[in-house]
C-alpha cells in the first residue's frame, strides 16, 4: 500500500514497469536521473538534484544562476509540482491530472525544462502542430507573457478526477501544487520570468471534489468554491450540489480496473536553501490569454483528452472562458440602463442594467439567477452566496480585485470574472467597501441542498421550470450603505449615522432659481423646509418642517450637525441656488453621498402608515405613534414632511430594511411653525436638532419656569441655537483642521462610558438648555453626585465601571426588533443562530445590569432625603425621576425581565454555547420537532445494536460526515472474517476500518437529515417568537435604555465639573432678566466671568493658561461700580489672544447652559438664546464664496437674527476688502449692534479709529490684550491679560519677526510703515487746514456778529475731524 514518487515526465516517456505504454501521440521523454527520483521518493521535497523535469522555469532558474539559455545543462528549475494518485490510475487520468495541475498554476507555455539530448529526442518524435516546433514549445528559453493572473485552480482548489470506481476500490485522485515565491516581484519584472516556487512535500490525502464539466444547470456545474486564503482544509459539505465528474476515457481505449494500491508520482526539483511553503493565489505568475489557450490546446492534443480540438468533448471548461463571455455578451461591457440609456446620457439610471431578451435565453440557470438580481441593483457590489462562500462576478469582481486586492479565481466562474471570500470574512470586506463609498448587497441561499433535491424530485417531468431547476433558491436579503448599517462590526463606534431627506417648498425653489444661477427676491423671505432623518442602527426617525431663511441656515446646521453619509434629494423638482450649493458642498466630501431620486418623492399616506405600524395592539405606544403621525401629516397638512418621510421609506425599502426600521414606531416630530406649541401633542425630543436649532428660538422669558413648576418628566422644548458657523468656529463638535473630535469641546465634555451616554452628551452640547429651572436641576444632580461620591469614596467610579460594561442597549433593542419582525430564511453555514442567541442573552444581561445600576442610585437618593442632606430646592429632580421605579423606570420592568431568566429556556446553555433549548411545553411545535429527531435517533441506535449482535462485533459504531452521517464503521478484522451482506454499500474507509450504509440505515439517515432541518427551522421560528414576546415590551426596555444613557451623561458632567488641576470649576449662577423693569425699559442681560479659562487649551497648556475676567451687562439692582456695558471693543496686537478670549466666552456660555460647571472662579449668566460668531478669514471655494463673501454672509445672519438675549462675537470684520470699506462696514455693524439690537457683544478689531469713534459711548467699553514691547530690540512679549484701555498699535511687524519673516524683509516693512504713517499724518493735517479755511470764509460771509462764534465752531469741528 506504499506510495512512490517519480517524474511527471514519465507519463509522457518510458513506460513504468508493469504499466501500460504511453498513449498514441504522447511525446516520449527520458526518465529523470536517479538523483531526482531518489530525492523525490525521500519525500523531503528538497534532497533531489541533477537533471529531471521542470515545469514553470524559463532560462534555468533564478537570476544569477550558472546555467542560462543555451547552456550545457538545465539548472534546477524553481518549481515543484506533485500529483498524488491511486495506484494504476489510467494514463489518460494521469495526463488530465497534469493538465489540471498546469492550469492550476497558470504556467505560461507549460515549458518542460530538459537536457539538449532529451530535447532532440523529443523533436524527432513529434511536431507541435501549433506553428512552433516541439523544441520551441519545450524550450526553457521563451519567457512568459505578463497579464492578469487568472487561476484555474491552486493548492486550495482541489478537483475530483473520477466519480465512479469499481466496488471495493473507493479511493479518489487528488491534484495538488506546492511551493511559494522565492524571489521578489521586482526580480520577476526585471528578468521577465515568473516567480520561482520552492519544493513542498505532498500533504496527507483527503477527499476532493470536481468543479467543472457537469451539467450547465447545477449550482456546481461550472464552479469551484474557493476557500479562505491560507487554509488547506475544507469540510465535506462545501458545495451546494456536488456532482461527480464523468468517467475519463482515452480515445478508443477502455479504462482498466483500478488497483487498490496507490503511489505518488511527482517531479520535484529543489532550490537550495529555500524552505517549502504552500502556494497562495496572490503568488501565482501572470499569463496572457493566448498563452493560456496554447498551453491548454497543446497538452490536450498531446493527451487526446475530451475537450481538445477535434474531439467535441467538454470535460473541462476553457481557461479563458471569461474572455469569451465578454465577447459574446456585449451588454455586460457596453452598459445601458433598463431604459436603454448609455452611461453618458444625462438621465442614465445607474441602478439598473439592460439585458437583451435573447441574451437571457442563452444564459444558464445559475447565470439567469445572478443577472436577474444584478440588473435591478447594478450599482451595488453583490456578494453572491455559493455554499460557504460569497462570490463576486463580472464588474463586481473587478471592483473587489482593485479595491480589496482579491485575486481572480481561475478560468472565471460561470464563464465570468470572479472573486470569492469565505462566509466569515464578509463583514471585514464589506466594511472596507463601505468606507470607500460603495453599496454592498448580500445575496443569500434560501434553500438547503436537501430541500432543493426534494423540490426537484417532487416536480417530476411535468413540473415548472423553477421547480425543476438544479439551482438553489437565492434572494437579495440586504443592501448595506454607510448610513444604514446596523451591525456593531460595521458601525465601528458610537456615532449615529443618518439618512437625510430634504424637501424644499416648490414656490420658494422656483423663485430662488431652480437652475442654480438666480438669486433670492429679497433677504427677508422665509422658506418652508421638510426634513426626515433616520438613524437605522437605533431605529430612530425624526420628521418635521421648519422655516428657513434665504441662506438656508437651518439646512446648513443640519448638514453640519448630522454629517449624514447619505442625503436624498428629489431629482424631479428644482432646488434653489443656495440649497444646490449646500448639497454640492456636502457631496464633494468623501463622507457624504447625495442621492437624487429620479422617480421623485412619494408621500407617507395613511395606507403606508398602516402597513408599517398597523400591526400594533390598541393602546400600545406604536399605535399612538401611528395616530400622531396621521394627524401630523393629514390633519395639519405637513405635506413636505410627509414627502421627506416617504422618500426615506422608499429608499429603505430598496435596501430591504424598511420593515425593521419603520415598524419600531420610534418617531420624533419636530414642532412646525403651523403647530401651536402650548398644549401641542407634538414631541420636541430629538436625537439631533430641535425646532429652536432649525428655526427661531423662543423668547427666553417664555422658556423659563420656576423650580416649583418644573416637571422633570418632560423634556425641555427650547434650546440655545448654535448655527453651522458657530459650531465650526467654536470647534464644538470637531476641529477645523482634520475634522476630528480631538481638540474640540466635545473631547473635554465627553467623559461618558456608554455608547448611549456619548450620543446624548453630543446632543446636549449642540442643544444647550434655555430654561433656568432645567439648567439648575442639572447643577443639582452634579452637586448630589459629588456629595454622594465624597461620602462613599467610590460612587462615581463604581457606577461608571458598571456602565462601561453595558452593551449599546439602544442599538441592541433595534437589532432585536429587526430579528423578531423580519423572517430570515438565509441558509448560513457558520454559527449564526448561536451568535443571535448570545446577542439576545447579552441584551437581557445588559438590561438586568441597567436596572441594578438605577436601583443603586435610587436607594442612595432616598437615603440622602431621609437624612435631610438634600432639601427640595437642591434635589436633583430629573435624576430622581429617572431612577425611580414607576417613574423613569417602568414599574413592571423587573417582572417582565425575570420571565426570560427563569421560565422561557435553558438560560445557562444559551449563555455558554448559544444553544436555544426551550423548556418543555413552551412551544408545542418545537417539542414535536425535537421528539421527531429523538425518535429517528432511537431507531438508528436500535439498528446499530442489531448489527452488533449479527456480526458479533461490539466495536461497531457510527461515523458521521456532514452529507453522509451514520455510516456503520466496521473494523478491518471484522470485514475480513465476516461475509458482509451484498446490500451494504461502502461509503468510506480508513486504514483500520471500513464504513457502510445499509438500506435501512441510509433511509433513517436521510430521515434524520430531514428531521434536523425541520428542527432547525422550528428553532429559528421559536427564537423569533421569543424575540417577538420580548419586543412586545419595547417601550419598557427603551425607557430603561434612555434612563441609563442619561445617568451616564450626568455622571460625565459630574466628572468634568471636578477641578482638573488647571484651576477651579464653579457652579454658574443663572439669572433671568425680567421682561421689563418698572419704567418699561427692558432689563440688561449679563455675562460675568471671573478668572475664566478655555477648557481645552487650559488642559493642554499645563497650568500656563492665563485666565481673564469678562464682564458684559449690568444685573438688576447692581451697584454703580458693578455696571458694565453690553458691548466691548477689543484691541491688541496680532497673536495677542483676542480670538481665544472671544471663543472661551462663548464656550463658557455653552457649558453653563448644557448644565455643566464652568472653568472659572465665578460665572453669572442670563441664558443666551443664540450665539453668533464671525471669526477668521476663510473662503468656501466649493460653494463659490470668497473670503469677503463669507464675512458678509455671517455678518448678515447676525444682523438679521440677533436679539437682546443673544451673544455675538466678531473678530476683525472687514479685513476681506479695502481698509476704508472695511472700516466703514465695521463701524456701521457695531453701531447697529449697540444701538438697535443691544445684545452682549465682543468686537475685536485692528481699526483703531473705532476706539476713537466709540470712546464717548457709554454702551461700549474699550479693552485690550496687554503686551510688553521692546522697541530697541524690536521684540514683543504677549501677556494675554484682558485689561481696560486701547492698544497703541497692532505691532504686526513685530509679530512677523516672531513668525520667522526674514530680518531684511521685516526691516523694509518697518521703514515702509513709518513712511506710510508720516504720509497719512501729513494728508490729514492738510485736510484739516483746508476745512478750517473753508469754515472761516463761510463764517465771515455770514455777518460780523456771528463771525467769531462761527469761527470757533469751525475750529472745533475741524479738530474733531
Amino acid at each position: 500500500m506504499g506510495r512512490t514518487q517519480q517524474s511527471i515526465l514519465s507519463f509522457f516517456g518510458k513506460p513504468r514497469a508493469g504499466a501500460r505504454p504511453p498513449l498514441r501521440g504522447a511525446p516520449a521523454v527520458a526518465a529523470p536521473p536517479a538523483g531526482a527520483t531518489a530525492g523525490a521518493s525521500a519525500g523531503n521535497g528538497g534532497s533531489g538534484s541533477g537533471g529531471g523535469a521542470s515545469m514553470g522555469g524559463w532560462g534555468g532558474g533564478r537570476p544569477g544562476a550558472a546555467s542560462r539559455v543555451g547552456g550545457g545543462g538545465v539548472a534546477p528549475p524553481p518549481r515543484s509540482l506533485a500529483v498524488e494518485m491511486d495506484d494504476d490510475m489510467p494514463d489518460d487520468a494521469q495526463l488530465l491530472a497534469t493538465l489540471e495541475m498546469v492550469e492550476s498554476q497558470s504556467l505560461a507555455g507549460a515549458r518542460l525544462g530538459v537536457s539538449p539530448a532529451q530535447r532532440a529526442s523529443l523533436v524527432s518524435k513529434r511536431s507541435s502542430g501549433l506553428g512552433i516546433s516541439e523544441e520551441q514549445f519545450l524550450s526553457p528559453a521563451r519567457p512568459p507573457q505578463t497579464s492578469r493572473a487568472l487561476v484555474f485552480g491552486s493548492s486550495v482548489h482541489k478537483r475530483v478526477l473520477a466519480d465512479k470506481q469499481p466496488a471495493g476500490s473507493p479511493k479518489k485522485a487528488r491534484v495538488e501544487s506546492c511551493g511559494a515565491p522565492t524571489f521578489s516581484d521586482d526580480d520577476a519584472a526585471r528578468t521577465g520570468r515568473s516567480p520561482s516556487l520552492s519544493v513542498s512535500p505532498v500533504t496527507p490525502r483527503r477527499r476532493l471534489r470536481r468543479t467543472r464539466g457537469a451539467t450547465a444547470g447545477s449550482d456546481s456545474d461550472s464552479d469551484f468554491v474557493p476557500e479562505p486564503m491560507g487554509t488547506d482544509e475544507r469540510s465535506d459539505d462545501d458545495d451546494d450540489l456536488a456532482v461527480a465528474a464523468p468517467r475519463i476515457r482515452a480515445a478508443g481505449q477502455k479504462m482498466d480496473d483500478w488497483r487498490a494500491s496507490s503511489r505518488t508520482v511527482a517531479a520535484e526539483r529543489p532550490v537550495a536553501g529555500v524552505s517549502a511553503v504552500k502556494v497562495k493565489l496572490e503568488s501565482l505568475p501572470p499569463m496572457s490569454a493566448a498563452d493560456r489557450a496554447a498551453v491548454r490546446e497543446r497538452l490536450m492534443s498531446c493527451a487526446s483528452l475530451p475537450g481538445s480540438t477535434g474531439t467535441g468533448g467538454s470535460g473541462v471548461a476553457q481557461v479563458d472562458g471569461e474572455d469569451a463571455w465578454s465577447a459574446k455578451n456585449g451588454w455586460s461591457v457596453v452598459v445601458r440602463d433598463s431604459a436603454g440609456r448609455p452611461t453618458t446620457h444625462p438621465d442614465y439610471d445607474e441602478t439598473t442594467l439592460y439585458v437583451p431578451p435573447k441574451a437571457v435565453a442563452g444564459l444558464t440557470p445559475f447565470q439567469k439567477q445572478f443577472w436577474d438580481i444584478k440588473r435591478h441593483a447594478y450599482h451595488v457590489i453583490i456578494f453572491f452566496k455559493k455554499g460557504k462562500f460569497y462570490e463576486m462576478y463580472d464588474k463586481d469582481a473587478d471592483v473587489v480585485h482593485k479595491e480589496l486586492g482579491l485575486n481572480y479565481t481561475g478560468g472565471g466562474r460561470v464563464d465570468m470574472r470572479c472573486c470569492g471570500v469565505p462566509e466569515q470574512a464578509f463583514e471585514r470586506h464589506a466594511l472596507r467597501l463601505l468606507d470607500l463609498g460603495y453599496k454592498v448587497g448580500r445575496v443569500e441561499q434560501t434553500e438547503t441542498i436537501n430541500a432543493a433535491t426534494k423540490r426537484r424530485k417532487g416536480a417530476g417531468t411535468g413540473g415548472s421550470a423553477a421547480n425543476r431547476s438544479a439551482v438553489c433558491e437565492r434572494s437579495l436579503v440586504r443592501v448595506l450603505t454607510r448610513s444604514t448599517v446596523s451591525d456593531d462590526f460595521l458601525l465601528k463606534d458610537h456615532h449615529a449615522r443618518y439618512l437625510l431627506a430634504i424637501v424644499e417648498d416648490e414656490a420658494a425653489a422656483s423663485s430662488c432659481g431652480g437652475s442654480g444661477d438666480a438669486t433670492p427676491v429679497n433677504n427677508d423671505g422665509e422658506v418652508l423646509i421638510g426634513v426626515c432623518y433616520v438613524d437605522a442602527a437605533a431605529g430612530a426617525i425624526t420628521v418635521g418642517e421648519f422655516l428657513d431663511d434665504y441662506r438656508r441656515a437651518g439646512v446648513d446646521k443640519l448638514l453640519t450637525y448630522l454629517s449624514p453619509p447619505e442625503i436624498l434629494v428629489d431629482g424631479t423638482r428644482p432646488t434653489s441656488a443656495r440649497l444646490s450649493s449646500l448639497l454640492r458642498w456636502a457631496g464633494d466630501t468623501d463622507s457624504t453621498d447625495v442621492v437624487r431620486v429620479s422617480g421623485g418623492f412619494s408621500t407617507m399616506t395613511p395606507a403606508r402608515l398602516q402597513h408599517y405600524l398597523g400591526g400594533a395592539s390598541a393602546g400600545s405606544a406604536v399605535e399612538a405613534q401611528r395616530q400622531q403621525l396621521h394627524r401630523f401629516f393629514l390633519d395639519r397638512g405637513h405635506v413636505l414632511a410627509s414627502r421627506a418621510m416617504g422618500a426615506c421609506a422608499d429608499y429603505l425599502a430598496s435596501l430591504k430594511v424598511d420593515a425593521e426600521v419603520l415598524s419600531m414606531g420610534n418617531f420624533t416630530l419636530l414642532p412646525s411653525p403651523r403647530d401651536e406649541l402650548p398644549g401641542s401633542d407634538v414631541s420636541s425630543e430629538s436625537d439631533a436638532c430641535s425646532r429652536s436649532i432649525l428655526g427661531a428660538p423662543l423668547p427666553v422669558h417664555m422658556c423659563a419656569s420656576t423650580q416649583d413648576r418644573y416637571d422633570p418628566s418632560v423634556e425641555p422644548r427650547a434650546h440655545m441655537v448654535l448655527d453651522a458657523a458657530s459650531l465650526l468656529n467654536l470647534e464644538v463638535l470637531e476641529t477645523g483642521g482634520d475634522r476630528s473630535e480631538s481638540g474640540a469641546l466635545i473631547s473635554f465634555v465627553d467623559r461618558a462610558v456608554s455608547a448611549g451616554g456619548k450620543r446624548l452628551l453630543r446632543r446636549w452640547l449642540a442643544e444647550p438648555l434655555l430654561d433656568p429651572a432645567a439648567i439648575n436641576d442639572r447643577y443639582n444632580a452634579i452637586d448630589f453626585l459629588h456629595a454622594a461620591d465624597d461620602a462613599s469614596g467610590s460612587l462615581l467610579s463604581g457606577l461608571r465601571k458598571q456602565l462601561s460594561q453595558l452593551p449599546d442597549l439602544t442599538r441592541a433593542l433595534a437589532k432585536t426588533h429587526a430579528a423578531a419582525t423580519v423572517a430570515d430564511n438565509a441558509v448560513m453555514f457558520d454559527n449564526t443562530n448561536q451568535r443571535r442567541v448570545k446577542e439576545f442573552i447579552s441584551v437581557l444581561n445588559g438590561l438586568q445590569s441597567a436596572l441594578d445600576i438605577l436601583d443603586t442610585v435610587s436607594v442612595d437618593i432616598a437615603r440622602h432625603r431621609k437624612c435631610n442632606v438634600v432639601d427640595n430646592d437642591a434635589a436633583p429632580r430629573r435624576l430622581e425621576w429617572l431612577v425611580t421605579s414607576g417613574a423613569g423606570v417602568p414599574e413592571s420592568a423587573s417582572a417582565h425581565l425575570a420571565w426570560f431568566f427563569d421560565g422561557a429556556f435553558d438560560f445557562a446553555a444559551a449563555r455558554k454555547d448559544g444553544d436555544l433549548f426551550l423548556q418543555p411545553g413552551a412551544v408545542a411545535s418545537y417539542d414535536e420537532r425535537k421528539q421527531a429527531v429523538a425518535d429517528v435517533e432511537a431507531r438508528l441506535n436500535a439498528e446499530l445494536a442489531k448489527h452488533k449482535t449479527a456480526l458479533r462485533e461490539s466495536g461497531l459504531k457510527y461515523f458521521h460526515r456532514p452529507k453522509e452521517p451514520y455510516q456503520i464503521e466496521v473494523p478491518t478484522a471484522c470485514v475480513q472474517r465476516s461475509n458482509l451482506p451484498r446490500s451494504w454499500v461502502l461509503k468510506s474507509q480508513s486504514k483500520t476500518a471500513q464504513r457502510y450504509w445499509t438500506p435501512e440505515v441510509e433511509r433513517l439517515a436521510n430521515a434524520h437529515i430531514d428531521a434536523m432541518e425541520q428542527l432547525e427551522v422550528e428553532t429559528k421560528t421559536a427564537l423569533r417568537s421569543l424575540l417577538a414576546r420580548f419586543d412586545g415590551d419595547a417601550a419598557i426596555w427603551s425607557a430603561v435604555a434612555r434612563a441609563v444613557s442619561e445617568l451616564d451623561a450626568l455622571l460625565a458632567l459630574a466628572v468634568v465639573s471636578r477641578p482638573d488641576g488647571t484651576g477651579p470649576m464653579c457652579r454658574p449662577t443663572i439669572v433671568l432678566a425680567s421682561q421689563a423693569s418698572t419704567d418699561g425699559v427692558e432689563a440688561s442681560p449679563v455675562l460675568h466671568a471671573r478668572s475664566l479659562r478655555h477648557p481645552v487649551l487650559a488642559c493642554r497648556m499645563n497650568n500656563n493658561f492665563v485666565p481673564n475676567d469678562v464682564l458684559l451687562g449690568t444685573a438688576d439692582g447692581a451697584e454703580p461700580d458693578d455696571a458694565h456695558p453690553l458691548a466691548v471693543v477689543v484691541t491688541g496686537s496680532n497673536m495677542g489672544g483676542k480670538s481665544t478670549l472671544l471663543r472661551q466666552t462663548c464656550v463658557a456660555a455653552i457649558l453653563a447652559q448644557m448644565g455643566c460647571f464652568v472653568p472659572a472662579k465665578s460665572f453669572t449668566l442670563t441664558p443666551v438664546d443664540r450665539i453668533f460668531t464671525r471669526l477668521g478669514a476663510h473662503d468656501r471655494i466649493t460653494r463659490g464664496q470668497s473670503t469677503f463673501a463669507v464675512e458678509m454672509e455671517e455678518t448678515a445672519t447676525i444682523l438679521s437674527h440677533a436679539t437682546s438675549q443673544s451673544l455675538v462675537i466678531v473678530d476683525e470684520l472687514g479685513r476681506g476688502t479695502s481698509t476704508h470699506d472695511g472700516y466703514a462696514i465695521a463701524h456701521a455693524v457695531l453701531c447697529d449692534l449697540t444701538r438697535r439690537v443691544r445684545c452682549r457683544t465682543l468686537f475685536a478689531t485692528h481699526y483703531h479709529l473705532l476706539t476713537e469713534s466709540f470712546a464717548a459711548d457709554r454702551g461700549v467699553a474699550l479693552y485690550k490684550m496687554a503686551i510688553r514691547v521692546d522697541d530697541a530690540n524690536k521684540d514683543i512679549t504677549f501677556l494675554y491679560c484682558f485689561t481696560p484701555g486701547v492698544a497703541p498699535a497692532s505691532f504686526g511687524i513685530h509679530c512677523a519677526r516672531l513668525a520667522g519673516i526674514p530680518a531684511d524683509v521685516a526691516d523694509h516693512a518697518d521703514a515702509s510703515a513709518k513712511e506710510f504713517e508720516e504720509t497719512l499724518a501729513r494728508q490729514l493735517a492738510d485736510r484739516k487746514e483746508e476745512r478750517l479755511v473753508e469754515s472761516l470764509a463761510l463764517s465771515l460771509r455770514g455777518g460780523v456778529g456771528s463771525t467769531a462764534l462761527n469761527a470757533i465752531f469751525a475750529l472745533v469741528e475741524a479738530g474733531r475731524d
